[in-house]
């Protein structure tokens, strides 16, 4: 894979180069119009990337050997801002590492973020961007579980543009990227990840309101209008919990994610035909449900939430729609523990407080369908058993959304 990665560097570098001498940088720039239909375009791609793990050869070994991992990733996106920004979601494959007592899996897991091009993306031209995302890498293995944390990645690199594609490569920098995980059972050993990763991606872009855009249709009429959505979501725990429960490693769940799907349906007022004003009224249901495996252990976290939010946006740049309010949580609680010694099962339920804030990317206001990100946080999600306080997830990120008013 490593020198998959080189070659596929170098073709870049000769299509690049060759299409700039061929073409020019003419002006034909990647969205033609700064209106709202052109502020953002959908896009699908791949990219791939090297990285360099140490992990013991045996569970009780305290000698690291270095191995290569490569994997690939499906991209999903759009560019934004009129070829300024971008904004994506990565799924990665993970890969599969063999020594000689033990088979890991390690996977860069799910990563969501944004980049900001220097030079506005333009047909055969080159542009560099920096940018930072959240990636949520896991570890695991057969006797010491999964483990998985949230990483803060940041990125710097060059993309060129040959309409309607999108090729770029760039370096990765993670500052916080090893697994602190016990191998044995015992005591756990830091097992570093390297920092820096050359990535290599394509993508392919196309603008779905290219049909809206020569079509005259009436905006909504103002007044209270009704949505259905779905969307994938993660959630996570903020607050630090007993450092491993009940002396068995591997099982604080502190800064690890959980996915789920989101379900929502609401009420919006709709104020004086402008997007930029919109009142809502919103109930989702969320299924949350984590699971730790380690050592012949098994914890399970459940939480059958629904949240009820009152959010107001508060502007309109171009279809792009920030909101924020306030959102109470209605918790269903469940924590089980199961060992060769003991089973534990705590249920409680609660209702708690919190804020959202978001955006709606809205190309029209004439428009039924739009797409919603939306975040949730909530100071204290927690069981008070009699030994312990025990922490769930109550940060939630609501990746994408996918919206119908009626």
């Amino acid at each position: 894979m490593k020198n998959i990665l080189f070659v596929l560097f170098v073709l870049f570098v000769l299509f690049a180069s060759i299409s700039l001498l061929c073409f020019g940088d003419d002006d034909y720039s990647y969205v033609n119009t700064q209106d709202r239909f052109s502020f953002a375009q959908f896009y699908v791609g791949a990219n791939g990337y090297q990285n360099t793990l140490e992990l013991p050869k045996t569970p009780q070994s305290n000698t690291l050997e270095s191995t290569n991992v490569s994997n690939i990733a499906l991209t999903l996106g759009g560019v934004h801002f009129w070829g300024k920004a971008d904004f994506y979601v990565t799924f990665p494959f993970g890969s599969k590492v063999e020594l000689i007592d033990q088979s890991y899996t390690y996977n860069p897991g799910v990563e969501t973020g944004g980049r900001w091009y220097i030079k506005t993306l333009a047909n055969h031209s080159l542009s560099p961007f920096v940018g930072a995302g959240l990636s949520f890498p896991s570890l695991s293995e057969e006797n010491m579980g999964r483990r998985q944390k949230i990483t803060f990645p940041v990125s710097a690199g060059i993309a060129y543009t040959y309409y309607p594609f999108i090729f770029d490569v760039y370096a990765k920098y993670t500052a916080d990227n090893a697994f602190n995980i016990s191998t044995d059972g015992l005591e756990p050993k830091k097992l570093p990840i390297d920092k820096l990763s050359l990535n290599l991606g394509a993508k392919w872009t196309y603008d779905t309101t290219q049909i809206e855009r020569n079509t005259t249709r009436q905006p909504l009429s103002s007044g209270l209008h009704y949505y259905l959505g779905a969307g994938p979501s993660t959630a996570w725990s903020t607050t630090k919990d007993s450092n491993e429960r009940f002396n068995i490693q591997n099982m604080s769940i502190y800064n690890s994610p959980t996915n789920f799907p989101e379900f929502s349906m609401g009420v919006e007022y709709l104020w004086m035909k402008n997007e930029a004003f919109r009142t809502m009224l919103n109930l989702s249901y969320k299924p949350q449900v984590l699971t730790r495996d380690a050592f012949k252990a098994t914890q399970e976290y459940k939480n059958s939430a629904f949240s009820f939010d009152v959010f107001q946006t508060f502007a309109d740049y171009q279809g792009f729609t920030p909101f924020i309010g306030l959102s109470v949580a209605s918790n269903n609680l469940s924590y089980v523990l199961e060992s060769t010694d003991r089973r534990i099962k705590y249920e409680d339920s609660s209702i708690e407080p919190g804020i959202i804030f978001g955006w709606d990317i809205i190309p029209s206001m004439a428009d039924h369908f739009f797409l919603r990100t939306s975040l949730r946080y909530y100071p204290n999600v927690s069981i008070k058993s009699e030994d312990e306080e025990i922490n769930f997830p109550n940060f939630e990120f609501n990746f994408i959304q996918a919206i119908y008013r009626f």
